[in-house]
């Protein structure tokens, strides 16, 4: 069972492009990781570059989810405590 089906999370609208950023920054990390373990069966030389690829993507992962959380922290628009500790844990 997922995460939301259980708790349902609103996200507000503030969050929503940076959270489609992450997603896509983890999603590019991701498939340059298979990308690394496919070539290190079949061709070693690319190994670095899919490597190199899923550093940069991770390093964006990680500066994007800091922004959220300062965000979601600093918020005006969200009022309780657990809204952003829920938030915190989404985007974590």
């Amino acid at each position: 069972m997922a995460y939301s089906d259980i708790e349902t999370p609103a996200i507000p609208s503030i969050l929503h492009s940076d959270i489609i950023r992450l997603t896509e920054a983890s999603q590019y990390a991701l498939t340059n990781l298979i990308k690394a373990n496919r070539a290190f069966f079949n061709n070693n030389n690319l190994i670095h570059d899919f490597i190199q690829k899923v550093h940069f993507y991770e390093h964006e992962a990680d500066n994007l989810e800091e922004k959220l959380k300062r965000t979601i922290f600093q918020s005006g628009s969200i009022d309780s405590l657990a809204e952003k500790l829920q938030l915190r844990d989404i985007v974590h």
